[in-house]
């Protein structure tokens, strides 16, 4: 499963933003993901360091175009026209199955993420500017921000998911390791640090400036980073010091920081890493992006602001370095560097990409009949070492023996259902039922580079959901040995009855009704995922030609909602017939991230007025819809007809396999005879004035 990164360094860009996609990158490893980076370098420094780090490089290598080259601001980062980037980055890339793609550069926005909307559909940028408009499913930017406002509000031209401030941090969970827990009340060790090129050379400043002295007095350690192209130069200042000692692209960075009471360096990334150890920092701001941040960083205490890279010829920076020096810290300063950065940022930020795909990957998982083709590849599923040590018959199968055995299961399909789950036509592993004593006996497995996604659970449940029969009798049953954790966790995620569990093996149990029920948990993540992305039911006509859109019911305001809600037509076809007030609706909406239900506004494509809404809830396991147009001029328009079958066949989507059922009064025979149009059927009367009707979506 791979994700593909779009990313750049160089003397310009700096390293920073090679640093954090690595450090995102090795954290989605252990979400199962491989990670390939796509760049456009000539340095083999960079290129090795990618690969050391076990991830794939593809290097555009397009030849620089002057007249990008010479653009102003951050387009001159990319040398060459966007669409040239878009296009060969597709070509280098689309051969692998890409289940996501970030992009963390200053040069690219909106219009190079849409083309890259061909190769996947979940994009992830990482910025820090709010200067440009996106088109992503997810933003990071893990730059300190004031409580007040709502970065890029106006830049998002969709509902994203916003991954904003420092609880995002994206460094090496390996700085949470190396907390300082005191600080020596006079500065002893220096460490000078201006990331991975040092465009301005503010190293070789700083050592000009330690020439007096005074400065005699500390331990220096210089830290020459990765693309830094000085570094002969910087060697030779060195020569006459006898208190420095030169680090080159040091493998254990945290280390040197948590040996150190005091950093000169840069902003970006590496303060973040200092914080997080707890080390204070005397600061040169170089960069565009990176003045946007260093006055508020000052005021806030979290550095000293020594002045900006490009006017720094202004400041004295011996006199102001010795000024700054003489401040004593103490553990409070450290501790409130250490509150703000924990370590654990690129953790939260990796779950939340992850979360994001596989909400994708659950509805691109299908499931076909195996065919003759197939049986190549499940025998080497079936001969893989991870299947055949939790096989309760381990030994390797022959090929003679399987074909023999695949050959009788595909001519008695009504006894052996076999079946390949497929995501983007490609194979992902295979689910088999045999039907033994009129029980239906499980097994399947997952292909070993899709393993750890859920997507074991994924294929079990929708084969079940496949041979459930309408009265729901049917039963199934699953044996697994007690050291075969993740088979036996999906049956247990699954709601499965454990009926018997010996010293090696445990056997569950599930029927077709207990499996069809929707599990709240599960319901809840498929909303939070709808939420986030904005999902709503797709547009719709009514019979004269008009427009209608989805909102959630959020998006709206409360009078608006209540007014239609509380229309006394609507109010006569509920059961308890109760007015909404505003303090019932407003506590509504608070909680409603945590309430077991959808629920989308109806309104004209072209303007705001409210029309009505449809709704589902779960309700004893079960989907059930609910519907009212509280605008009487809409009424007898076909806008409740049109909006039902565009929401039943959203349901259908995001809910596959369950059915939807509709509780209505006896006495509304309108309400019953469009439900009866879109294939429900009256299931029972409740004995109450209301009945329950059933749509058959599986």
């Amino acid at each position: 499963m791979y994700v593909a990164f779009r990313v750049d360094s160089s003397l310009e860009i700096g390293f920073g933003h090679i640093s954090r996609c690595l450090n995102l990158a090795n954290q989605l490893k252990e979400h199962g993901y491989k990670s390939i980076f796509v760049i456009n370098s000539n340095n083999n420094l960079v290129t090795n360091l990618i690969k050391k780090n076990n991830h794939i490089v593809k290097n555009l290598k397009i030849k620089k175009n002057k007249s990008y080259a010479n653009s102003r601001g951050f387009k001159s980062w990319l040398k060459h026209s966007w669409q040239d980037d878009a296009a060969l980055t597709i070509k280098k890339i689309e051969s692998f199955s890409i289940l996501a793609l970030i992009v963390d550069h200053y040069a690219l926005d909106y219009k190079w993420e849409r083309k890259l909307r061909l190769l996947t559909d979940q994009i992830i940028v990482i910025d820090d500017l709010d200067n440009r408009k996106h088109d992503c499913n997810i933003l990071v930017d893990h730059n300190y921000r004031t409580p007040s406002g709502d970065p890029y509000q106006q830049n998002l031209l969709r509902k994203s998911k916003k991954l904003i401030g420092l609880d995002y941090a994206l460094i090496d969970p390996i700085y949470s390791k190396y907390k300082k827990q005191f600080q020596n009340k006079k500065i002893k060790n220096i460490l000078v640090s201006f990331g991975g090129a040092d465009k301005y050379s503010l190293t070789e400043l700083i050592i000009d400036n330690l020439s007096d002295k005074y400065f005699d007095n500390f331990k220096i350690k210089i830290v020459i980073g990765i693309n830094n192209i000085n570094e002969a130069i910087i060697k030779k200042k060195c020569r006459k010091f006898n208190n420095i000692k030169i680090y080159k692209a040091p493998k254990n960075l945290a280390k040197l920081l948590f040996n150190s009471d005091l950093v000169i360096g840069a902003l970006g990334t590496s303060l973040w890493e200092r914080m997080c150890v707890g080390v204070p920092s005397i600061v040169i701001a170089s960069g565009e992006d990176q003045k946007l941040f260093a006055e508020s960083l000052n005021k806030e205490g979290f550095i000293k602001l020594l002045g900006f890279a490009d006017q720094i010829n202004k400041v004295n920076v011996k006199s102001s370095l010795k000024r700054l020096l003489l401040k004593n810290y103490n553990k409070s300063n450290i501790v409130q560097l250490q509150k703000h950065v924990d370590g654990n940022g690129v953790k939260r930020a990796a779950k939340e990409i992850d979360k994001s795909i596989k909400f994708n990957l659950r509805f691109k998982l299908k499931l076909r009949h195996a065919d003759q083709k197939d049986n190549n590849l499940l025998l080497h599923w079936a001969n893989e070492p991870f299947v055949r040590a939790n096989a309760f018959m381990p030994e390797p199968i022959e090929k003679r023996i399987h074909k023999k055995w695949f050959n009788s299961r595909l001519k008695n399909p009504n006894a052996h259902k076999l079946y390949i789950a497929n995501i983007d036509k490609n194979p992902i592993g295979q689910v088999r039922l045999d039907l033994v004593d009129s029980k239906w006996h499980i097994d399947f497995s997952v292909d070993k580079n899709f393993r750890n996604q859920g997507l074991g659970t994924e294929m079990l449940n929708l084969a079940i959901q496949k041979n459930s029969n309408n009265n729901y009798s049917q039963k199934f049953i699953g044996q697994v040995k007690n050291s075969n954790k993740s088979s036996y966790n999906v049956f247990k995620k699954l709601n499965f009855n454990l009926v018997q569990s010996t010293k090696n093996i445990s056997t569950f149990t599930i029927t077709s009704r207990n499996a069809n029920k929707i599990r709240k948990k599960d319901f809840l993540i498929i909303k939070e995922s709808l939420f986030m992305q904005n999902v709503v039911p797709n547009k719709f006509k009514n019979y004269e030609g008009n427009s209608f859109q989805y909102k959630w019911i959020i998006d709206h305001s409360s009078d608006e909602i209540l007014k239609c809600r509380n229309a006394r037509h609507v109010l006569n076809e509920f059961p308890e017939n109760i007015k909404i007030n505003k303090k019932v609706h407003q506590s509504f909406i608070n909680d409603y991230n945590n309430l077991s239900r959808l629920d989308f506004i109806i309104s004209p494509e072209k303007g705001s007025e409210i029309i009505g809404a449809l709704y589902v809830i779960i309700n004893n396991g079960e989907l059930e819809m609910g519907k009212y147009i509280g605008n009487k001029k809409y009424l007898s328009k076909g806008v409740a007809s049109a909006a039902t079958s565009s929401f039943i066949n959203f349901i259908m989507k995001y809910f596959p396999f369950h059915d939807l059922v509709a509780v209505t009064k006896k006495t509304n025979i309108n309400n019953i005879k469009l439900n009866t149009k879109k294939n429900f059927f009256i299931e029972k009367d409740l004995n109450n004035g209301f009945i329950k009707m059933r749509l058959k979506l599986r």
